[in-house]
């Protein structure tokens, strides 16, 4: 279970990498103000709602593995990839929340060195 402590660090990660508390909220399947009641502490996620953001969670830790620094992960995630259509990793996350498993594959590609 993720810890109003964590979960404020994780948001902080979230955010560098242009995703708002709004955007974070939609892929973890909640709404942004239970994102604020977990910041406060007034209430936990729910299983489902820690499992779905720990997805999110994983795919921002898998993006600092693959890539050495802060600036290549965000270019390569505002780079359109002909694995998504010509969409951009950021966009596809953006909206359409249940391409998290999607953008992980890609990431796991491209650390084995598999081109996109």
């Amino acid at each position: 279970m993720i810890s109003n402590k964590e979960l404020a660090v994780e948001l902080t990660l979230f955010k560098k990498y242009g995703l708002s508390e709004n955007k974070v909220a939609r892929l973890a399947g909640v709404s942004q103000k239970t994102i604020i009641r977990w910041k406060k502490g007034k209430n936990s996620p729910s299983n489902l709602a820690n499992q779905k953001f720990q997805q999110v969670l994983d795919l921002f830790n898998k993006l600092e593995e693959v890539f050495e620094n802060e600036g290549k992960a965000k270019e390569w995630l505002a780079t359109p990839s002909d694995s998504l259509n010509g969409k951009a990793p950021i966009d596809i996350l953006k909206n359409e929340a249940n391409n998290i498993e999607t953008i992980l594959t890609l990431l796991t590609r491209l650390e084995w060195g598999i081109p996109d």
